[in-house]
């Protein structure tokens, strides 16, 4: 459970969970512990969520991570602009780290693992990331791993220096010209430590491309 310190702020760009289907909205303001949040749309049609309908709002906090709660809706009005008051009805709860928000970035990888072969101990790999999360990250890579196979990575960005132990999770076969897999690998044995570092790490990489433009 994360705690209930853990709000959005105004202004945030937000996700409204409705019947199974995500839809985007900000959070506009905040009244008496109600959140007042903007009604949301699909394809420029407002979606109608009539009152006492439940759903979840889901919302980033940098260098946090994602965070979710249940809410049910006590208002709604169209007046000047279509618009939700919601209530929580339970506590915030920090996502699963498999829901951490994945950036595709493009990260240098120094990767070892224990060599099958008798008369090599370890075998160790130059690799690139290809996306990265809290959870785990996907590596390009030249050595044909099997499902299971436990990979120790060294992350070589000026910006962190951090060891971590992954599993791979699947193994696929790329076009790419200097790499012939794609990995899928998911950290283990990661203390709270490790992982907030790679979750601000993400974040700050992101607000870089933002800038940039880039996504």
């Amino acid at each position: 459970m994360a705690k209930d310190s853990y709000l959005p702020s105004i202004g945030n760009i937000i996700q409204v969970r409705y019947r199974d289907k995500e839809y985007s909205s900000r959070l506009i303001d905040i009244v008496d512990d109600r959140f007042i949040i903007l009604g949301p749309m699909e394809k420029g049609t407002f979606i109608p969520i009539a009152k006492n309908s439940k759903m979840k709002i889901i919302y980033i906090i940098e260098e946090k991570g994602r965070f979710l709660f249940d809410c049910v809706v006590k208002e709604r009005s169209k007046d000047p602009v279509y618009k939700l008051e919601v209530e929580k009805i339970n506590e915030i709860v920090r996502i699963q780290e498999r829901e951490y928000y994945r950036l595709p970035l493009k990260v240098p990888i120094k990767k070892s693992h224990s060599s099958k072969r008798e008369d090599i101990d370890e075998i160790t790999e130059e690799c690139e990331a290809d996306d990265i999360s809290g959870g785990g990250l996907g590596i390009l890579t030249n050595y044909k791993h099997n499902v299971g196979d436990v990979v120790d990575l060294k992350i070589l960005d000026n910006e962190i220096d951090i060891d971590v132990s992954g599993k791979v999770l699947r193994l696929d076969s790329t076009k790419n010209s200097n790499y012939k897999y794609s990995a899928g690998i998911a950290f283990f044995d990661m203390n709270a430590e490790k992982r907030d570092k790679i979750i601000k790490f993400i974040f700050k990489q992101q607000r870089k491309l933002r800038k940039k433009g880039l996504i």
